[in-house]
């Protein structure tokens, strides 16, 4: 039979069953309630006994639902145990997320919420409305991590997500990475577009699995791990909202306490905020922005602290993989302190110009003035320009090292800002680098030394730098020159022509340059010249200096002088001046002078010069020191002499010894040792122990002089040899000159009188100078053509000649006198001393002793001289004869009281004149 269709009406039994039916249908419809009513109550006894106990068995379809799902996507989830919560919440304990590439746990956490959508679940599918995890960590597996190691780059993750329409909302949001903070909320961006921009090691594929683009994000957060333990306490919080028309975009705030960068900077309190905008499924940037309470680097030791730090940025739009970077940045500082150096209103400016060429400005408020610099740089192909101006005072900055490297001097001041202009340029490579800039300035102090005014303008490329014109001014002079130096060896070499007082730039060079101009005054106008010195910072054995010079009215060791012009030539410790002229107002004087100066002492070791000069020597000997003075003591000039003098000495430190030749010229009067001489020539050399007359001319009295001398030190005592001889000489003059030298020996006091009459003298004779008594020689003299009785000659003569009647002596007249003589010590002995007249002769021979005058002489007088009249001589020889013996004498006593006496008495004359032969 077959069943009723529920659309059909019911229909009417003719004939009711009886009363056992309905009871059996009622014991029946009991039996079905109690069977169904049982499990309905039990069931839901049961499900609030699992609501009680907080959890369901998770059904089967929604687990395999759940995997199936996540196998679409190569995703794996291990757990250690999971939950239902109705209407669809999945409670993960221990839960791991890894993907079919990898085996190892990519995201793990200690508990995860999955919220499916109660509705779709109903009817078996599995949608996802929501995820949360708590102390969750994101790793980077061993394969991808920069250690090798599995890295954990993100911890303590506390996230909350639901799907809020097509995309995902976070409703609140952390995670750790590293010690930096992050929280976020709000709409998910599509980011993966700014994840394939960035330059990450994987190469990119056409279709990028999620897989490659979490390798990459997890190596970039692992590396930054790192870089974050130099920040302090850092927090970024993301926020995230919808645009217009469907727009995205994406807000940013970061702050610390502190962040410490490379080359030992750090900043302090950095505060940044960036916003950016997805338009049309591209990234823009609206704005970036990081500012600090304070910044700091350090570099060679110098510490620069800027203040009031803000750095912005601008990105292009949209941003393309290929324009990740900023197009312009900015920063400004409100005062900037670097090594020493202070600056205001700091404001650097950078903009991509396109094709990797990057303009950039910096301009700041330095010095009491200001500094501009602008220009572009290739980074990549190693190019760059560059141009400065300013107005400001330089001080400070020229003590930086890189500058002193640059063969600048650190010991620079400036009382006024200085004006400075530069260009520079490099590449490519960062090769051919080379500047030029141009500076003038006013009353600076440069390295200790003053100047007024100077300007430079200076060219620098990666081997050399070089100032090609400079202008230094001080006072009364003025300098134009040039310098040049090249960084691999540090040579240097300056040019300088103008005027210049060298003490002044004393400061700038080592000592040789003191102890060359130190004993030179200029007491009128400065020196002009033109000096090049080259050498080797460091060095001062390898300074080569040549030079020109030129002054008026200066001083040389006291010697003044009232035109100079010279040659001057140092190669390490050795000077030379050369092509001397100098002149002075009674003469001049020319030839070299070089000298060696000594490096341990620093003072000059050696001199050695050749000079002629017709200038006063006494000024001249002045220049040489001590030494000079001793070689011209001995004379005096009444007007300069010609000299030519040549030879060297050495310094006393060095020994002092010396070898000098003289030759010299002197017309008219001069004196030596008090010796009154005229028209000296001198030929002379001086050594140490000493000093040899080779030869020396002379006129005395009218008459031609000729003679040497030397002069030794022997065991500490002055020993002279010495020989001369005089031809013709007049004979009063010489007495007198004869007188005043030797009145001192002789115990002359009385003047000569007038007399005529010619001398000739000869002499040489040894003996410790000063000490007469210690000579030992031998002489000549012969007196000619002069009246005997009225001339002193050695103060012996004329004494003996007159004041004695005896015989008529002094009616006798005596006009010539010769004879040889013996220095013996202390005294004086005249073998053979004649004096001879028309009508007589005296013959005479004995001692003379100086020290006090006394005299031991033997006469004897022949009244015809044979010579004369010859016939007559013959005649009256044999009267004569006897004559002689009968009038010998003894002459002693002293020059003041002469004691005469016969030899003879009367008898004594008788038996003289009978035993005297016949004819």
């Amino acid at each position: 039979m077959s069943e009723p269709s529920l659309s059909e009406p019911p229909r009417q039994d003719a004939n009711p069953p009886v009363n056992h039916r309905r009871l059996w249908r009622g014991i029946a419809g009991n039996v079905v309630f109690v069977l169904l009513a049982v499990p309905l109550i039990v069931g839901l006894w049961a499900l609030a006994k699992l609501q009680l106990d907080g959890y369901w068995p998770v059904p089967d379809f929604v687990l395999s639902g759940l995997h199936h799902a996540m196998e679409e996507n190569r995703l794996h989830l291990e757990y250690g145990d999971v939950v239902y919560l109705p209407p669809g919440r999945l409670i993960v304990r221990d839960a791991g997320l890894h993907s079919t590439q990898f085996d190892e746990i990519l995201l793990a956490a200690d508990a995860m919420e999955i919220r499916l959508r109660p509705g779709p679940l109903a009817r078996g599918r599995i949608v996802l409305d929501g995820v949360s995890l708590l102390a969750g960590r994101a790793r980077c597996p061993a394969s991808l991590s920069p250690t090798g190691r599995t890295e954990e780059p993100l911890r303590r993750i506390s996230m909350s997500l639901r799907r809020d329409g097509e995309g995902w909302l976070v409703e609140r949001g952390a995670f750790a990475l590293g010690n930096l903070r992050v929280t976020a909320e709000g709409p998910v961006p599509r980011i993966p577009k700014i994840v394939d921009a960035l330059p990450l090691p994987a190469e990119p594929k056409p279709e990028v699995a999620w897989e490659e683009r979490f390798s990459r994000v997890i190596r970039l957060l692992a590396d930054a791990d790192t870089l974050l333990d130099q920040v302090d306490h850092p927090v970024v919080h993301l926020r995230s909202f919808p645009g217009e028309n469907g727009e995205w975009a994406l807000e940013a705030e970061i702050r610390a306490e502190r962040v410490r960068l490379p080359f030992a900077a750090s900043l302090e309190e950095p505060r940044g905020e960036a916003r950016v905008r997805l338009e049309n499924g591209e990234w823009r940037v609206e704005k970036a922005r990081l500012s600090g309470r304070e910044a700091a680097a350090m570099s060679h030791g110098h510490t620069g602290v800027g203040r009031g730090a803000e750095f912005s940025a601008r990105w292009a739009s949209p941003l393309t993989p290929g324009a990740f970077h900023p197009r312009e940045v900015e920063m400004r500082l409100s005062e900037l302190e670097l090594a020493g150096i202070r600056m205001e209103g700091v404001r650097m400016f950078a903009r991509d110009t396109g094709a990797d060429w990057f303009a950039f400005e910096v301009r700041a408020g330095l010095g009491g003035g200001f500094l501009q610099l602008d220009g572009e740089v290739d980074p990549f192909g190693g190019y760059a320009g560059l141009r400065a101006e300013g107005w400001l005072n330089p001080t400070a900055v020229m003590a930086h090292p890189l500058l002193e490297k640059l063969g600048f001097d650190k010991d620079v001041a400036f009382d006024e800002p200085v004006s400075l202009f530069a260009r520079g340029r490099a590449g490519p490579g960062w090769k051919g680098a080379e500047a030029s800039a141009t500076a003038t300035a006013r009353h600076a102090l440069i390295d200790g030394v003053a100047m007024d005014a100077a300007s430079a303008r200076a060219n620098v490329d990666l081997e050399r730098f070089t100032v090609t014109e400079m202008t230094l001014r001080h006072g009364d002079f003025e300098t134009v020159g040039s310098y040049d130096v090249v960084y691999d060896d540090m040579s240097y070499r300056f040019l300088f022509d103008g005027t210049l007082r060298p003490a002044h730039l004393n400061p700038w060079f080592d000592d040789w340059w003191t102890l060359l101009w130190e004993d030179i005054r200029f007491a009128g106008d400065p020196l002009r010249g033109d000096i090049d010195i080259a050498g080797y910072w460091g060095d001062p054995a390898k300074i080569r200096l040549f030079g020109r010079f030129g002054a008026e009215n200066l001083l040389v060791r006291g010697c003044g002088f009232e035109d100079v012009e010279l040659g001057l030539f140092v190669d390490g410790f050795h000077t030379e001046l050369f092509d001397i002229r100098a002149k002075r107002r009674e003469g001049e004087m020319d030839g070299w002078i070089r000298f060696w100066m000594n490096p341990d002492q620093g003072d000059w070791r050696a001199f050695e010069l050749d000079l002629r000069s017709t200038a006063s020597v006494d000024d001249l000997a002045g220049m040489f020191g001590e030494q000079g003075r001793s070689l011209i003591a001995p004379f005096a000039f009444h007007q300069p002499p010609e000299l030519h003098l040549r030879g060297g000495l050495m310094a006393p430190s060095a020994g002092g010894d010396y070898g000098i030749q003289l030759t010299g010229k002197s017309r008219g009067p001069i004196e030596y040792d008090r010796l009154d001489l005229e028209d000296l020539e001198v030929e002379a050399r001086f050594e140490p122990g000493s000093t040899r007359l080779e030869t020396m001319r002379w006129g005395l009295g009218g008459g031609d002089g000729v003679g040497s001398a030397l002069l030794t030190n022997e065991n500490g005592r002055d020993r002279l040899e010495f020989t001369f001889s005089l031809v013709n000489a007049d004979l009063e003059s010489a007495a007198r000159t004869w007188h005043k030298y030797i009145d001192e020996w002789w115990h002359e006091t009385e003047p000569p009188n007038s007399a005529d009459g010619k001398l000739d003298l000869r002499m040489e004779a040894a003996g410790d100078y000063g000490d007469r008594e210690t000579f030992h020689g031998k002489g000549g003299f012969h007196l000619k053509e002069a009246d005997l009785a009225d001339v002193h000659l050695l103060g012996l003569l004329s004494r003996l000649l007159r004041g004695t009647p005896l015989l008529g002596f002094t009616s006798l007249q005596f006009d010539e006198a010769v004879s040889e003589f013996q220095l013996r010590g202390d005294r004086v002995h005249f073998p053979d001393l004649r004096l001879i007249g028309p009508a007589a002769t005296i013959r005479a021979k004995g001692d003379y002793l100086p020290a006090d005058a006394r005299l031991d002489f033997t006469a004897r007088v022949h009244m015809i001289q044979q010579e004369r009249i010859p016939v007559l001589s013959l005649i009256l020889a044999p009267i004569t004869a006897p004559l002689a013996n009968v009038l010998e004498v003894k002459l002693l006593g002293t020059l003041d009281e002469p004691q005469w006496r016969f030899l003879y008495g009367p008898r004594g004359v008788m038996e003289t004149l009978q035993t005297q032969p016949d004819g």
